[in-house]
């Protein structure tokens, strides 16, 4: 499992470590909120990983600056976070303890599905709607990749659902 540890602080304004730096970017790659350039990852600071910290600490209910310090509450909800992405992992490919299998025969489990479903198409509608409301790039830029995110849960979901519903094996 992948556990985010930093030597020093993180932020746009001081001199960011540059394992560090390759850390969080992959931390943040890995939880989808950073969309890797197609020269890959480096070990220096760039506005995607800015970004996607923000988002992050949107996401999770902490102060949303950008800051990521070596034993923080963002660096707690970040590997909270990884072990939650690594748990889930385990579930879906049924090697986890606690696997959840979704039997097509029991509709609460449908329904439950379905709920999920409409609850992120609720979110999308309103990071639709921030993303046109933002002005600076920086907070565009975060809600795009929170944008993508929610996306990439629903794809999910609706995967999840066929499987439920019998459409898939």
């Amino acid at each position: 499992m992948q556990t985010l540890k930093l030597n020093r602080m993180v932020s746009r304004s001081n001199s960011v470590d540059p394992d560090d730096s390759l850390a969080m970017k992959k931390a943040l790659l890995s939880l989808g909120l950073y969309d890797m350039p197609s020269y890959g990852l480096t070990e220096f600071p760039d506005e995607e990983m800015i970004a996607g910290i923000r988002t992050f600490q949107d996401e999770e209910g902490v102060l949303i600056d950008g800051v990521v310090n070596p034993n923080g509450p963002t660096i707690n909800a970040f590997n909270r976070a990884l072990e939650r992405k690594h748990r889930d992992s385990l579930s879906q490919r049924g090697l986890g303890v606690e696997a959840q299998v979704v039997d097509p025969d029991r509709t609460h489990d449908i329904r439950e599905l379905e709920g999920q479903e409409r609850a992120i198409l609720v979110q999308i509608e309103n990071v639709k709607e921030r993303i046109k409301q933002a002005t600076d790039p920086i907070r565009v830029r975060a809600f795009k990749l929170l944008l993508k995110k929610h996306e990439n849960d629903l794809s999910q979901v609706k995967y999840w659902l066929a499987i439920a519903r019998g459409e898939r094996a």
